[in-house]
């Protein structure tokens, strides 16, 4: 997403310093979770963690966040493992699609 909106070089650092800062937080946070005997939740911030910093994802990638989600629906908290399903149910597939710059954009399909 930082291609479609930054120049190359300075996407490429700015996602490096999110990144750098998304795993030091999600680390400790997995940590802590798994301190307090937490591993299903530990697993799902690191799951959500792989996601959110993976340089290239597709939709399919978006599975491993289950384990987030069922470690919420373990700790009892429906509302929150209801607003993540709608969520990723009905915006994420569509995040994205056509707000690319016309001259980024690429031909899902080769022209026969």
């Amino acid at each position: 997403m930082l291609l479609r909106v930054l120049p190359e070089a300075t996407a490429g650092r700015v996602w490096l310093l999110v990144a750098v800062a998304l795993v030091a937080i999600g680390t400790y946070q997995a940590w802590r979770c798994e301190r307090q005997g937490n591993r299903l939740a530990a697993v799902g911030v690191l799951a959500a963690l792989s996601v959110a910093i993976s340089p290239i994802s597709w939709v399919h990638h978006l599975v491993w966040l289950a384990l987030p989600i069922a470690a919420l629906a373990a700790a009892g908290r429906f509302r929150l493992v209801a607003g993540w399903f709608l969520g990723l149910v009905i915006s994420f597939p569509s995040l994205g699609h056509g707000s690319a710059p016309p001259s980024r954009r690429r031909r899902c399909c080769p022209s026969w």
